[in-house]
């Protein structure tokens, strides 16, 4: 008895290990991405803060890995992203540091709507919101090299 509820206790976790895995690999692929809503007129945030204009979403080792290109051209390869919400929403951090110490770091949040990634950055506050589009894969094209 003891073995089948150690089996059955394997074949739940890699179930579940795998429906991870299979939820996450929707966020795969490169994005163009671009700024939408009422914060399009650029507040000066917005050109302080960096956010992606193309991003690559892959799987590395088992888990999300990104890189994305920002508004200034600067490759920036973030390890930190993470799934949330039973895997429907990611949370990653750009690369560098802030103007200042004591500035809070910007995270975005990414969901998959419609096949279209809609995010937002944000620390206290909501700073503005983005929106990729997945790059067809014959279009691939590590952008910008």
């Amino acid at each position: 008895m003891k073995t089948a509820h150690t089996v059955m206790l394997i074949i739940t976790l890699l179930l579940a290990l795998t429906g991870t895995a299979v939820a996450q690999e929707r966020f795969t692929g490169e994005w163009e991405i671009r700024i939408t809503g009422p914060e399009t007129a650029k507040p000066p945030y917005q050109v302080e803060i960096k956010y992606p204009v193309w991003m690559k979403i892959e799987i590395v080792n088992g888990k999300l890995s990104g890189t994305y290109i920002d508004q200034y051209g600067l490759r920036c390869t973030f390890p930190m992203i993470k799934a949330i919400n039973d895997s429907n929403d990611l949370l990653f951090v750009h690369c560098g540091t802030t103007k200042h110490p004591e500035s809070h770091v910007p995270v975005h949040r990414a969901k998959l709507v419609d096949g279209t990634l809609r995010g937002m950055a944000f620390t206290s506050i909501k700073l503005f919101e983005w929106e990729g589009r997945r790059v067809p894969i014959s279009q691939g094209t590590e952008a910008s090299e």
